[in-house]
């Protein structure tokens, strides 16, 4: 599954990981860590890229996982 948004340029990280650039940050940022642990959980792959521009990421999963 591949999704890609544009974007505003501005992102943010901590420790290598992203960060929400929303003011309340303690009501935001869940749905990227989600989307990374759920991906973990079914050996999957999570990979994020972006540039200028677009923000997107990938996720591939092995349906063998799920029988």
């Amino acid at each position: 599954m591949r999704i890609q948004n544009t974007y505003n340029g501005i992102v943010k990280y901590e420790n290598g990981e992203l960060i929400t650039t929303k003011e309340n940050s303690d009501e935001h940022g869940y749905g990227m860590r989600n989307v990374k642990t759920a991906a973990a959980k079914y050996d999957g792959v999570c990979q994020i890229t972006h540039d200028d521009n677009i923000f997107q990421s990938e996720v591939l999963l092995y349906m063998d996982k799920f029988y």
